[in-house]
C-alpha cells in the first residue's frame, strides 16, 4: 500500500494491526515495528530519531506483534544493533511479499427489524384468507373425520334410515334402511351444510360413498341394548300430563303424535332409554300398529277423571213474586202447554 493511502486506515483492535518498515536515510539500514493505528504513527515517527528517518512500507496483519518478532528472527543474522537490521533490496521484497492478506471481517447479516413487520402483516394476511376458505368449505361441506379417529366404526339404524347422496337434506334420497341394520362407517361428518346442520354418518352403500344423519343410528348393537321388561298382559295407562309418543325410547326419536291429559294408552311393558327427570323408564305401547313410546313420569294407572271430586251443585235462591195483573199459569214455559188455572 502507498503511503498516503494508510493515512486514512481505520484504527485495528489488538491483536490486530500494522506491521511497517523504518528506514535510517543516511546509513540504509532498517527498523520494523507495529502500532494499531498506522495514520497517528505516520503523523508522529519523525520526532522519535535525531536522525533522519521514513516509513517504505506497511503492511496490514490480524497479529502484528507476532509477525514483527517472526521476521526478527528470521533476519537475526543481520542485526546491527538491538532493533536495526542490514537489509539487502531483495530482502525487503521477500517481506513485503511475505505479508499474509488481512482477514477482512464478516459481512454483517442484512438488519431483520426493516422486514420484520412486513414478514407478519404478510402472514397475518394468508391467515385470514385461510381461515376465510376454511369457513367457505365446511359451510357448504362439512369437515370430515375418519372413522377410526372419531371412535367407533360400526353403527346401527335404531328406526327407519333414509340413505342419500350427500351430507345433506336436500340431497338424492338412495335407499331406506330398516331398524337393526348395521352399517360400516368410513367416517362422520362434523359441521353439516347450511340446509342440514347436524352430524352425518358416511360409510359404503353398493360401492358409493353415502350418508345417514346420526340421530337415525346408533353405535349400540340391538341385541346388546337393554332389554325391554315384558309385561304379563296390556295395561291401560292414563296420560296425566301433555305426551309427546315417539318411535323409541329417546327424545331425539321421530315425533309420532301429541297425546292430551286424560287420554288412554294400552301398555304393554317399558323399555329403559333417555333421562327424563332424572327417570330414564318410558313406556311402550302399539300406535297405528306399531310400537310407540312414552316417558313413564307422562302417565299413571290411575284415570285422573275417575278420582275427581264432583263440583257441587249450588241451590237457587227463593224470592218472592207478586202478580200485577190477571195471569194463567202453565205446566211449561210455552203458551202450548196444558193451561192449570
Amino acid at each position: 500500500m502507498s503511503l498516503p493511502q494508510h493515512q486514512t486506515q481505520p484504527k485495528r483492535d489488538y491483536p490486530a494491526g500494522y506491521v511497517y518498515i523504518l528506514q535510517d536515510v543516511a546509513y540504509k539500514r532498517y527498523k520494523i515495528d507495529y502500532t494499531n493505528d498506522i495514520a497517528v504513527r505516520l503523523s508522529s515517527f519523525g520526532d522519535d530519531f535525531a536522525f533522519e528517518t521514513r516509513i517504505i512500507h506497511v503492511m496490514p496483519d490480524d497479529n502484528a506483534k507476532a509477525r514483527v518478532a517472526e521476521l526478527y528472527q528470521r533476519y537475526a543474522g543481520h542485526r546491527e544493533t538491538d532493533k536495526w537490521l542490514d537489509l539487502n533490496a531483495a530482502q525487503l521484497r521477500e517481506i513485503r511479499a511475505s505479508a499474509p492478506p488481512p482477514r477482512t471481517a464478516p459481512a454483517k447479516p442484512p438488519s431483520r427489524r426493516a422486514g420484520k413487520w412486513t414478514r407478519r402483516l404478510l402472514l397475518l394476511l394468508i391467515a385470514i384468507v385461510a381461515f376465510s376458505m376454511l369457513g367457505e368449505h365446511l359451510a357448504a361441506n362439512g369437515f370430515y373425520l375418519p372413522a377410526w379417529l372419531g371412535g367407533s366404526e360400526t353403527y346401527y339404524v335404531i328406526e327407519r334410515a333414509e340413505v342419500r347422496s350427500c351430507p345433506r337434506i336436500n340431497c338424492s334420497r338412495r335407499a331406506a334402511l330398516s331398524q337393526g341394520m348395521a352399517l360400516r362407517a368410513t367416517g362422520t361428518v362434523l359441521i353439516g351444510a347450511r340446509d342440514g346442520v347436524g352430524q352425518w354418518v358416511q360409510f359404503s352403500w353398493r360401492g358409493e360413498t353415502a350418508f345417514v344423519h346420526s340421530s337415525q343410528v346408533s353405535t349400540t348393537s340391538p341385541r346388546t341394548a337393554p332389554r325391554a321388561t315384558a309385561t304379563p298382559r296390556p295395561t291401560t295407562m292414563y296420560v296425566i300430563s301433555r305426551a309427546e309418543v315417539r318411535s323409541c325410547p329417546r327424545t331425539s326419536c321421530s315425533l309420532r303424535t301429541v297425546l292430551s291429559p286424560g287420554a288412554s294408552i294400552r301398555s304393554t311393558g317399558t323399555s329403559v332409554g333417555g333421562t327424563i327427570g332424572g327417570s330414564n323408564r318410558w313406556t311402550r305401547f302399539e300406535y297405528a300398529g306399531r310400537n310407540a313410546y312414552i316417558h313413564s313420569s307422562r302417565v299413571s294407572s290411575i284415570n285422573p277423571r275417575a278420582t275427581s271430586t264432583p263440583r257441587a251443585t249450588a241451590t237457587p235462591r227463593l224470592k218472592t213474586l207478586y202478580v200485577k195483573a190477571r195471569s194463567e199459569v202453565y205446566s211449561c214455559p210455552r203458551t202450548s202447554c196444558s193451561r192449570l188455572t
